[in-house]
C-alpha cells in the first residue's frame, strides 16, 4: 500500500501483533478474539481528524464483513503483520451485543492455510493480485 498506513489501523497494531501471534501459534487452526466497538473517546478523537470509524470504510475491498472503518482499520493491521508469510484467511463475524462485562462487538477470526488450500490461495493472489493493493488511494481520507 503506497503512501501513509490509516491511522485507525495504526491504533489496531498491538492488536494486530498480540492476534497474528495466536494466529501462528495454532499452526492451521482457527484461531478468534472479539474485538470490541469503538469507545466514545476513540469516536471524538478519530472525529476530530475527519475520520467516521463508524461509516462505511471508501478505501476497502469489501471482501471481508469488516465494512466499517474501525474493523477495517484492524484487518488493515493485520494484514501489515502478515505480509511476506504465508497465506492468511480472515473471518469477521456479525456484530455480537454485549454480555456480562464483555462489551459489544464482532468476533473475528483467522488461520495459517497450508497444504492444497494454500496453494490455491497463493495462485490466486498471484493472478489477481493482493486485494488490499488494489483499494483506490483517492477514496481516502488520510
Amino acid at each position: 500500500m503506497p503512501g501513509a498506513p490509516d491511522p485507525v489501523s495504526v491504533l489496531w497494531e498491538p492488536a494486530a501483533v498480540k492476534f497474528m501471534t495466536g494466529v501462528r501459534q495454532a499452526n492451521g487452526a482457527w484461531y478468534g478474539i472479539r474485538i470490541a466497538d469503538p469507545e466514545p473517546r476513540h469516536v471524538l478523537s478519530f472525529g476530530e481528524r475527519g475520520i467516521d470509524v463508524l461509516e462505511r470504510d471508501r478505501a476497502g475491498t469489501g471482501g471481508l464483513d469488516a465494512r466499517d472503518r474501525w474493523r477495517r482499520g484492524f484487518v488493515r493491521a493485520v494484514y501489515r503483520r502478515a505480509r511476506g508469510g504465508p497465506p492468511l484467511e480472515l473471518q469477521v463475524g456479525i456484530k455480537m451485543p454485549r454480555r456480562g462485562v464483555i462489551p459489544p462487538g464482532r468476533y473475528v477470526r483467522g488461520r495459517i492455510l497450508k497444504g492444497k488450500a494454500a496453494t490455491a490461495r497463493h495462485k490466486q493472489q498471484r493472478i489477481t493480485g493482493n486485494p488490499a493493493a488494489r483499494a483506490d488511494p483517492r477514496a481516502r481520507d488520510w
